[in-house]
């Protein structure tokens, strides 16, 4: 499955899975899913995880070995996230592992 989320001709979200099963109008559930983020300034976030969930109103929640990269060099990693479509937000109630960007010390930041 391949899905692009765009408003005003702006690309807000685009979306893989290996799998998926709509089942009803509202909703896709979702096997190995990447989502790609981007903001109005160009900034780029990927997300990775195991399943996931695309909602009617364009939120998506992904759960399952989450890996969101940042392309500034952060790696978060954490057991489930969900994206809110309408304030274009990234949240997450589980335990979240930070990682800054790496040196050759290895990473700049450890952060839980």
């Amino acid at each position: 499955l391949h899905l692009i989320e765009s408003k005003e001709k702006q690309k807000e979200w685009e979306l893989w899975a290996e799998s998926a099963i709509s089942t009803n109008a509202d909703e896709w559930t979702l096997k190995q899913t990447k989502v790609r983020f981007e903001s109005t300034k160009g900034d780029i976030v990927h997300v990775k995880g195991d399943q996931g969930r695309v909602l009617a109103n364009k939120d998506i929640e992904l759960s399952g070995n989450i890996i969101i990269s940042s392309q500034n060099g952060y790696k978060f990693e954490t057991e489930r996230v969900y994206y809110h479509s309408r304030i274009k937000t990234l949240t997450s109630e589980s335990a979240v592992d930070m990682r800054g960007p790496m040196s050759s010390l290895g990473p700049t930041l450890m952060l839980t």
